[in-house]
């Protein structure tokens, strides 16, 4: 590729150069392969078009200088296509229909456009190179994500996509079926595979299905969806490599430290693989590989980067482009605009990849500006620093008008449960502390502990999920220093701190806390690259200045403060002793902790919300010794003719307590509590299980699920036993915050405040105060740590560094590291090395004797049927492997998950019901007759285990339904019409 000469930062000539002109000319000459009726042509430039020319004219845009050598080119070529190809062909299909021949052109008028406007000459920038570390740990992370990934069959595994292979990677069928709706009803994709009236939109992770699509379009589809697949957790690993890479060389300016980085991003995981491994030693009938890198709960769970790339590659791209930004940061020169214009779209395009990761990226760039905007205040320099930041403001103003169609896009879709709050929580609260409990030792001690354990165990959680990577990322914090303490190291920092806090404290409003799971990630790459250098640091081969000595700490009066912790705690009981119940007004309050309701709605001007048939509600910090009764104002609504009423099961913390019935009028239903559940905890879990009607079954229309019209939901107290107890979340926290008030605060009059205003919000607002306690005494817990504790530590844990004193930490590093690199090594092996063994276990055996079978099955389904063909696996089986088939061809039963969010339940239950009955027809005419009334083109059977009468005639010459394929296990028919 030719390069523009370098010069200096004022060479912006927008004449048509030698090397310009080429460049135009090799972009035509991909356009025209493109066209061109050579489907050997469409292999090469389908992926250049796509995945390399954007990026090349966004880094001509930048005036970078192309060099293959450099890991700065990598990262910016390869970021900025896999943003700005979604990115135009998504803008593009709001207007015109989604296409091929639509998506070449938009892809070619961006980097036209982008070469056109690039500067005459480069800026000069130092060379990031390539260092053989990295190519080497980049090849055989590389070739282990492909060898777990390539379609491949053996005598013992087939694991051809979408069929899953021996570890299950679930996520997998998602991303086929939905690259497969976007090839077939183009952007939006819709739901077809289940043929909803109307189709509901998809909105998951949408840029990475939908490159892979426009790829495998383009490609005139020869190599298949499955081959882009695997192509595009290839090219995220890559690219999120190079680009973490690049950054740890700009920041570090030292290959052997960006080495380091990334070999704790993908050699490099934690301790969290040790519960299953304690496990499968336990239990001999565990089998030997399997996904290790998880816990039995994944509400506790922090991937390492191997799973990331074989399992969700969309979040590591995602991430990826956020170090992409972040280079672009790094380099951009101030004063001009181009750098802040491409960082948005860099930004705006990661919400597209991925929801999540993008959220601490977004609280962190705000904290760093709000930094800014506090110290220029302070200067008394704000009109230079309006003059300095206009290229940004106008490019934050120009992302968020780009964010604001595919903010429409992915809030288009209502998930059921949607219209449930996003409550604050504990990361660690969903650790199965039964099982291991290292991570959790508070927890684990006191079951029953509430926040503050959690609270307490969040170190040693942190440090048991990210192992080695923790301690090596704080070390090399303490040993940046000097010059790498820079904007861009400060925006990594305030990146990753919000992204740790947003992935701790924030949950979704999923069964599976896919927000704590993956908004994290941002964290987990910051802490990658700090230790690359804190690794470095350890074995003495990088320079570190000693810290200056802070002050030492200062101890309160104890007096003073035992005192004051006391009348804190005396407060909070003296609050206790006034009755108190806890009210949640569901027409009124939309952030109530209550799940399983529907969004409020309206009619004969009355407002009303339906549940589901499941509604839970948890009511925390309640007094000790005291009896509770649970109370509903619920109404029964209107339930068609012959439904069921509407009877409910009460359970409270897993106990069954009673039940009731709603009826039509407005009820209160009281249910008195049995007094040793209060007792037994500090929070109560109320569930209630609820006979729910769906109106469409009785032809009314609506296909929910309904249970009652629940207005509101209580807690009141009835006689107390002596005298009514906080529970010991809220002691704890009085006397913590007593205690760090005093700590940082000289004793004045106003230590007399925080005891009053501790009883006064007890008393008048018990619920949101008691829940708040435990956070306010956190925060002002990590304040004095950065005000006092944490400068102290680091300062002498700085100068063991400068004095090259590090064996004891090296000794206390060394263990997690290898325990890393064996649990990675593990997972590794499960994912590739199983594939060539044997089966252990009967139940293996029997999953791939149906893995092969259903392989062919779903050849013979794409090969020798219609595309428009319906096929329906058998229900009463739900099918071993039937995920092959419900990707290949529209499929209106399945025992699956993969569409759970738009699936209506009622058209799934209705259909399952009919299809059912056709199944069980005594002759294969009725049967037949059935099928064909149903819209039903090919039927799917596993003999060995269908029992069905009319099997017996399927070999007649006449017989209504011909086998397109015929297995032991699986058969496919069709049916004649």
């Amino acid at each position: 590729m030719p390069n523009p000469p370098v010069c200096g930062p004022d060479c912006y000539n927008y004449a048509m150069t030698p090397a310009r002109l080429a460049t135009l000319l090799l972009l035509a000459a991909t356009v025209a392969a493109q066209l061109a009726p050579v489907p050997a042509l469409h292999l090469i430039s389908a992926p250049l078009l796509v995945c390399v020319w954007p990026g090349i004219a966004a880094a001509c845009w930048l005036g970078l200088t192309l060099d293959l050598r450099d890991a700065r080119t990598h990262s910016v070529v390869l970021t900025a296509s896999l943003a700005l190809a979604p990115l135009s062909v998504f803008a593009l299909s709001a207007v015109v229909p989604f296409s091929a021949p639509a998506a070449v052109l938009s892809l070619s008028l961006l980097t036209a456009v982008g070469l056109l406007a690039a500067p005459r000459a480069a800026t000069a920038r130092d060379p990031l190179p390539l260092s053989r570390g990295f190519l080497l740990v980049s090849a055989l992370t590389l070739f282990a994500i492909a060898l777990a990934l390539a379609p491949m069959r053996n005598a013992y595994r087939d694991s051809i996509l979408p069929l899953q292979p021996t570890v299950e990677l679930t996520d997998w069928p998602k991303h086929y079926a939905l690259v497969w709706e976007i090839e077939q009803s183009g952007v939006p994709p819709r739901n077809l595979l289940f043929l909803q009236n109307p189709p509901a939109s998809h909105v998951y992770h949408i840029f990475f299905h939908m490159t892979v699509a426009l790829l495998d379009l383009l490609a005139d589809r020869w190599l298949g969806i499955t081959s882009w697949l695997v192509g595009g957790a290839l090219l995220a690993a890559y690219t999120l490599l190079v680009s973490l890479y690049a950054v740890a060389r700009v920041l570090w300016k030292d290959g052997r430290a960006a080495t380091a980085a990334i070999v704790a991003a993908s050699l490099m995981g934690g301790l969290d693989a040790l519960p299953n491994a304690v496990a499968i030693a336990r239990d001999a009938s565990e089998p030997l590989f399997r996904h290790l890198d998880g816990w039995t709960s994944c509400q506790a769970e922090i991937s390492n980067f191997f799973t990331i790339f074989t399992w969700v590659p969309q979040h590591a791209i995602a991430l990826a482009i956020v170090f992409g930004a972040w280079l672009v940061y790094a380099d951009e020169r101030r004063g001009r605009w181009r750098a802040p214009v491409l960082i948005a779209l860099l930004l705006v395009a990661s919400v597209g990849y991925s929801i999540y990761v993008p959220l601490g990226v977004a609280l962190g760039i705000a904290c760093f500006t709000l930094l800014g905007v506090v110290q220029q205040i302070r200067a008394r320099s704000g009109a230079g620093a309006l003059a300095a930041g206009a290229p940004w403001i106008v490019a934050g103003l120009a992302g968020i008008v780009a964010l604001a169609p595919l903010a429409a896009y992915e809030l288009s879709a209502r998930l059921p449960g949607a219209g449930l709050p996003v409550a604050l929580w504990v990361h660690s609260a969903g650790l199965p502390i039964s099982a291991f409990a290292p991570a959790a030792p508070f927890q684990f001690f006191a079951p029953r502990g509430g926040i503050i354990a959690q609270l307490l165990d969040l170190p040693a959680y942190w440090l048991f999920e990210l192992g080695a990577a923790l301690p090596l990322g704080l070390i090399g914090v303490l040993a940046a220093g000097g010059d790498r303490r820079r904007d861009a190291w400060r925006i990594g920092l305030l990146v990753a701190a919000a992204s740790l806090l947003v992935s701790t404290f924030a949950r979704s409003t999923l069964g599976c806390n896919d927000l704590g799971l993956r908004s994290g990630l941002p964290f987990q790459g910051w802490l990658a690259l700090m230790a690359g250098g804190g690794w470095l640091a350890l074995r003495g081969t990088f320079a570190v200045g000693a810290g200056e000595q802070p002050a030492r700490l200062r101890l309160p009066n104890l007096r003073a403060t035992a005192a004051l912790a006391a009348l804190t705690a005396a407060g909070a009981l003296v609050a206790y002793q006034i009755p108190m119940a806890y009210r949640y007004d569901l027409l009124a309050d939309r952030f109530a902790p209550v799940s399983g309701l529907y969004d409020m709605e309206s009619a004969g001007g009355q407002t009303f919300r339906w549940t589901r048939s499941e509604v839970q509600v948890t009511f925390n910090d309640i007094a000790q010794n005291t009896d509770y009764r649970l109370e509903v104002r619920a109404r029964a609504g209107t339930r068609p003719p012959g439904a069921p009423p509407a009877y409910a099961l009460v359970r409270v913390n897993d106990q069954l307590v009673g039940s009731f019935t709603a009826h039509t009028g407005a009820d209160v239903l009281t249910l008195d509590l049995p007094p040793d559940l209060v007792r037994a905890g500090s929070s109560l879990r109320v569930t209630l299980f609820i006979v729910p009607s769906v109106p469409d079954r009785f032809g009314l229309g609506d296909r929910r699920e309904l249970g009652f019209l629940l207005d509101e939901i209580a807690l009141a107290p009835m006689a107390t036993t002596g005298i009514a107890l906080p529970p010991w979340d809220v002691l704890i926290a009085c006397t913590s915050l007593a205690i760090l008030v005093a700590i940082q605060t000289r004793p004045r009059r106003t230590w007399a405040a925080v005891p009053l205003l501790v009883a006064v919000g007890l008393t008048l607002a018990r619920a949101p105060a008691a829940a708040a306690l435990p956070f306010i005494a956190l925060a002002l817990a990590l304040l004095w740590c950065a005000r006092r504790g944490a400068p102290l530590f680091a300062a002498r844990l700085r100068n063991l560094l400068a004095t090259g004193s590090t064996r004891v930490l090296l000794a206390s590093t060394a263990p997690l590291m290898a325990i890393g690199v064996l649990t990675v090594s593990w997972i590794v092996l499960s994912y590739d090395l199983s594939r060539f063994l044997p089966p252990a276990d009967a139940a293996s055996a029997e999953r791939d004797a149906y893995s092969l079978a259903y392989a062919g099955a779903v050849r013979a389904v794409r090969e020798r049927t219609p595309a428009g063909a319906v096929v329906q696996l058998d229900p009463h089986r739900g099918g071993h492997m039937g995920w092959g088939l419900i990707m290949e061809r529209r499929n209106y039963f399945v025992a699956d998950e993969v569409f759970a969010y738009q699936f209506p339940p009622a058209l799934r239950e209705t259909r399952m019901v009919r299809v059912s009955e056709a199944y069980d027809m005594p002759t294969l005419f009725e049967a037949c007759d059935r099928f064909r009334r149903l819209g039903i083109d090919i039927v799917v059977v596993e003999p060995h285990a269908s029992a069905y009468s009319w099997l017996a005639d399927i070999d007649e010459p006449e017989a209504c339904l011909h086998p397109l394929y015929a297995d032991p296990l699986v058969a496919v028919l069709e049916l004649r019409p």
